[in-house]
């Protein structure tokens, strides 16, 4: 997978990754791929963060209750 920043972006760009469970595939493929080009990302979950938070190794958890069964 490969992270295409937008024209007019500054290349120093952070990510900010969003997904409740921490293990949304393509959120952390993109999450991965920034910071193997060195950018910070910040993660923010849903409880632990899962695999996303070990990926970013920054983390903001909401503590939401979940709002629905899955």
């Amino acid at each position: 997978m490969s992270y295409v920043l937008p024209r007019n972006a500054n290349r120093d760009i952070s990510g900010i990754a969003i997904s409740m469970s921490g293990s949304a595939d393509r959120t952390n493929e993109t999450a991965e791929a920034l910071r193997s080009q060195g950018k910070p990302v910040l993660a923010l979950t849903n409880g632990s963060g899962g695999d996303l938070a070990r990926i970013t190794g920054e983390k903001i958890s909401l503590e939401v209750a979940d709002l629905a069964l899955f």
